[in-house]
This record gives structure tokens, sequence and C-alpha cells, in this order.
């Protein structure tokens, strides 16, 4: 099955295996969360927010200090030692899609 980066809205880590979150959808793969943190560093789009959950930029509605909150209504957990990485990965994502209008 093939998934484009841009419909990928989270992936979220169960031990082995991940879950790929789509707007309509989740696929259970097995490989873990950071197989999927190095197939996806080069888009620039994914940040790891908490050790289990690596969300697509493209999806973010807004951050909070501890959830950051996806265009669907989806809260995913933030953890406060990734807050400051994340917020700053926004702010740069939405400047340069900003800069590039």
């Amino acid at each position: 099955m093939r998934i484009r980066t841009k419909d990928i809205t989270y992936i979220e880590a169960f031990s082995h295996e991940t879950e790929v979150h789509e707007t309509e959808a989740a696929y259970r793969v097995r490989e873990g969360i950071g197989v999927w943190q190095e197939r996806l560093s080069d888009s620039g789009l994914f940040v790891l927010c908490h050790r289990s959950y690596l969300v697509n930029l493209l999806h973010v509605a807004r951050i909070d200090k501890t959830e950051v909150i996806l265009d669907g209504g989806e809260r995913i957990p933030l953890s406060r030692r990734s807050y400051r990485a994340v917020h700053e990965a926004f702010i740069r994502f939405y400047s340069r899609k900003r800069g590039g209008m």
C-alpha cells in the first residue's frame, strides 16, 4: 500500500508497531517509530512531539503547552522536553510556507 506523505496526519507508536493515521483511515504497520522518523526526515514535514507520536506540520492547527491540536480536532500529547523543538519547527515551517506564497 502506498500513502502520500502529505496525507499522513500523525503516526502513533505501540511497542514495535506503529499506526499511521490519515484524515479518513488508520493503518497498523510492523515498524517502530524511529524507522518512520528516519524515513520522513527529508520531507521537513514531520516532528516528534512525544516519544510515541510523530505529527505532520501540514495538519497542525495549533500548539499548546501540553498538546498539539490537529486540523481534524485530534489532540496529540506534547512532552515538555519536546515543546521548544516542536514550537520552533512549527514557526519555521509556516514562515517558509508564507514566504513561498
